[in-house]
């Protein structure tokens, strides 16, 4: 698990659905950003955590988007949490990868 406050700053400056420039208001990806900082963990690759983070947006929005759009989102959020010291616990089942966000 990671900040939630970390994975908001990130996936609003992303913005992947673009709906944030078209004026929805600023909480429009809080629920995404909760599940994602929930099974994200510091100890995973950035990549690991773009495919994470691309699964939980394609569930929400019912689109598809490319993993690779998150990589850099991704990398921002696991660098300033181990640059904060979090924990590199592992905080999610094995399955995680399969499973419906």
């Amino acid at each position: 698990m990671v900040d939630f406050d970390i994975v908001k700053r990130e996936v609003d400056a992303l913005d992947a659905a673009g709906l944030l420039k078209l004026g929805a208001p600023q909480d429009e990806y809080d629920g995404e950003s909760r599940r994602i900082a929930k099974i994200l963990i510091v100890s995973m690759t950035a990549e690991q955590a773009a495919f994470a983070m691309c699964r939980v947006f394609s569930n929400s929005f019912g689109e598809h988007y490319e993993e690779k759009i998150f990589v850099k989102a991704a990398e921002n959020i696991l660098a300033v949490c181990r640059e904060s010291g979090y924990s590199m616990k592992n905080n999610f089942p094995e399955n995680i990868f399969s499973q419906r966000f």
